[in-house]
């Protein structure tokens, strides 16, 4: 496919995700799953397209939505989270033994979860996470819940990607000739 091709459905790629996040990001529940759906659009573009410009896409349609979106956190759930998560899991899926896999999953999800509550708290600023007497007991409790739901989440990606590579690319790959 030539570069001129790829740059076009990595600009679809990136207005779709952005739509998503902008329509959808008028209430909470609505953000967290257009962030979701963000990550599964930017792995579908990342096979016809590659590595390179799946994660430009990611990063074109997170920013115009972070600028235009009503309601941030689904967006900065979608730029730390689960709108690269889909292109690097390949790459960490050809690395090493089960263990290891999982482990460096984990790792990035926690350090990146971190990130994400920390621009959360610094953009919208919520004081009584912060000031609370129970606030490590709090957070602990939230990391555990966000990692069941990480791992359920990369489970689901784990089956749209077979289902994905092998029943719908063929059938999308004959429409784009």
């Amino acid at each position: 496919m030539s570069s001129i091709k790829k740059l076009a459905y990595s600009g679809l790629s990136a207005s779709l995700c952005a739509v998503i996040l902008i329509v959808t990001g008028y209430t909470y529940y609505g953000g967290v799953a257009s962030a979701l759906m963000g990550g599964i659009i930017v792995l579908c573009f990342s096979y016809m397209t590659g590595r390179r410009y799946a994660l430009m896409s990611f990063l074109a349609g997170g920013l115009i939505a972070l600028f235009l979106c009503p309601e941030k956190s689904g967006v900065l759930l979608y730029l730390c989270i689960t709108g690269y998560y889909p292109v690097v899991r390949d790459k960490i899926m050809k690395n090493g033994s089960m263990v290891r896999r999982i482990i460096i999953k984990i790792l990035i999800f926690v350090v990146l979860s971190i990130i994400f509550t920390l621009l959360y708290v610094l953009m919208i600023g919520i004081p009584s996470l912060i000031y609370n007497d129970n606030y490590i007991t709090v957070y602990v409790i939230f990391f555990c819940i966000c990692i069941v739901s990480f791992v359920i989440y990369d489970g689901f990606l784990k089956l749209f990607d077979i289902r994905y590579k092998n029943k719908i690319i063929s059938t999308i790959k004959m429409f784009m000739k």
